[in-house]
């Protein structure tokens, strides 16, 4: 079973079997009008 959590700025993220997914709502994607990248920190042992 997945859960989804949503930010107040419009990202959300799903977990599944221990995986994330991350993205924006369909409202930001109408309206922010420009391309959003997120750098994500390496996770596990370096």
């Amino acid at each position: 079973m997945s859960m989804i959590r949503f930010s107040k700025d419009h990202e959300w993220i799903r977990v599944e079997d221990g995986k994330g997914v991350i993205g924006i709502t369909d409202y930001a994607r109408r309206n922010w009008g420009m391309w959003c990248l997120w750098n994500c920190p390496k996770w596990g042992p370096p």
